[in-house]
């Protein structure tokens, strides 16, 4: 009881006011230094995306009003498909070792990003001007959709034709075919014979319109010394996949038709039955040079990569091996597709072209 009396007496005390003060302006004085003083944390600036100087559109030009879209280039390649670009000169190296292969350029177009290899190096397309000579075709059916089943008279195997290491169709004499089916053996037969018939009734200005809206050099067919590289020849693929240079159709046909080719040895050779690839392959050979290419749109389910390669040798079957063998390794990558998301660090080699 007394401990209590104690307590209240104590509860009963006056308490001076300057304490009093003293307990609210203590805090406060303590909570304004802590303000003052606390660390201060930067964010990092970050650097805005130069949109304009690291992507090129390529647009139509014979419109007064209108600029179509026929692609557009990120100016450098994708860093992280960069093992596998290694990969792939490492075994290009080997096989010039082995005298294999004397040279080889490769491009690559995968989940919006890109490399190449020895881009700059010229060679001769040989049968894979079948696919401009039918991308023009195709162009001419937008207008006038009648010319596809138009016939032309085939009377007699054309003289002097380069010699096909792989032929497995040929022509009938004295006979009518649709321009049509003449497209389909052009590009899945690589038939000469159809190459010819078209070629003699095509629409020259719509073939040179072709070159200049992909701004390449326009080839004169009458002559054997057209040279194009790796990287300008892709063009014609990736306005076909894009469907940004025919309609969506014709688009349509050109591919299937190009997925109806009956070469297996190169780019396909190990893909497995189960996967699509419309592709076109080039052969020439001029004394003891050989020269074998292929270009092809391989799909993975609703995904698609371009694979674009150009070899000189002096054998076909190991150039074919060589087409094979960089087929495998990009088959074999596992770079994720969203690879276009991680543009903004560049390899070390950039293009503008």
């Amino acid at each position: 009881m007394a401990n209590y009396v104690r307590n209240q007496s104590f509860m009963n005390r006056k308490v001076p006011v300057y304490w009093l003060l003293l307990a609210l302006v203590i805090p406060i004085v303590i909570c304004y230094y802590l303000v003052l003083n606390r660390p201060v944390v930067v964010a990092a600036e970050e650097k805005p995306c130069d949109v304009y100087n690291s992507i090129t559109n390529y647009r139509m030009q014979n419109y007064e009003f209108a600029r179509p879209l026929l692609y557009y280039d990120v100016t450098s390649e994708d860093y992280r498909l960069a093992a596998l670009k290694s990969r792939i000169e490492t075994y290009i190296e080997s096989k010039k070792h082995d005298n294999a292969l004397t040279v080889a350029s490769v491009y690559l177009r995968k989940g919006g990003g890109w490399f190449s290899i020895n881009k700059d190096e010229q060679f001769k397309p040989a049968s894979m001007q079948k696919v401009p000579i039918m991308i023009t075709y195709l162009k001419d059916a937008e207008k006038n959709p009648s010319l596809l089943d138009k016939s032309l008279y085939f009377d007699r195997h054309f003289g002097e034709l380069p010699k096909q290491n792989v032929k497995v169709f040929s022509l009938q004499e004295h006979k009518n075919y649709p321009i049509r089916e003449l497209l389909k053996y052009m590009i899945a037969y690589s038939d000469n014979d159809a190459l010819n018939l078209l070629y003699q009734n095509m629409n020259n200005n719509t073939f040179r319109q072709l070159f200049v809206d992909l701004n390449l050099p326009v080839p004169d067919l009458e002559k054997d010394n057209y040279t194009i590289d790796v990287m300008d020849y892709a063009k014609f693929f990736r306005v076909l996949i894009n469907a940004t240079y025919l309609n969506n159709d014709l688009s349509e046909l050109a591919l299937k038709m190009l997925s109806e080719s009956t070469y297996q040895d190169g780019i396909a050779r190990n893909l497995g039955k189960d996967v699509k690839i419309a592709h076109k392959f080039g052969e020439r050979g001029e004394g003891n040079v050989r020269e074998l290419h292929e270009f092809g749109i391989i799909y993975k389910g609703r995904r698609a990569y371009i694979l674009g390669i150009m070899t000189r040798g002096r054998d076909f079957k190991e150039l074919s091996d060589v087409l094979a063998g960089i087929s495998d390794i990009v088959a074999a990558d596992n770079t994720p597709d969203n690879a276009n998301s991680f543009q903004g660090k560049p390899m070390a080699t950039s293009v503008n072209k």
